[in-house]
């Protein structure tokens, strides 16, 4: 089996974190994909981001790819206002679409790897793991939960992922 090479993806209406780790957790990079300009209509922002995916993805040729998409017990769902909600549902669905189509093993990863820890303690924690990661270019802690969702796979489900996809080669599917 080939070594990992993970894109992380914490996807959002107005900013979407990243972050590339290989398989022992090193972070090799981490950023933001932005939209051309906030105030954008959702669709053009979600384009822009879109593209950068699509430039990532060929930059970095990642072997594996998580994205988070929200569950039933997301903790902002029922703060968001009904149109926020339907704009960040049409950005996780477009996203996961491009990097599903442009990834061989892409994963939805659902918003319990936190485990109800508060978004600034997750981001504390990237950066005492990571000199190189810095919340001062990350106000929103994009990138911080990339890089933690990213850790947080490769430590406790890329054994998972890889039984089952050895499993489905076995049976031939």
């Amino acid at each position: 089996m080939s070594p990992i090479k993970l894109l992380s993806i914490d996807p959002s209406s107005k900013l979407t974190g990243y972050a590339v780790l290989d398989e022992r957790a090193n972070l090799l990079e981490a950023g933001l994909l932005r939209p051309r300009k906030t105030k954008d209509d959702i669709w053009d922002r979600i384009e822009a981001m879109c593209d950068g995916l699509m430039t990532l993805i060929t930059e970095v040729n990642p072997t594996h790819c998580i994205i988070e998409v929200p569950t039933g017990r997301h903790a902002r769902l029922p703060a968001m206002a009904s149109g926020s909600l339907v704009k960040y549902g049409c950005a996780v669905g477009v996203m996961w679409a491009v990097a599903y189509l442009e990834v061989p093993h892409t994963y939805a990863v659902p918003t319990t790897w936190t485990g109800g820890k508060p978004k600034k303690i997750r981001a504390q924690s990237v950066a005492l793991r990571f000199p190189n990661y810095s919340t001062e270019h990350d106000k929103g802690l994009d990138m911080a939960d990339a890089i933690g969702m990213g850790v947080w796979w490769l430590g406790s489900m890329a054994g998972q992922y890889a039984k089952r996809m050895v499993a489905k080669h076995k049976k031939g599917k």
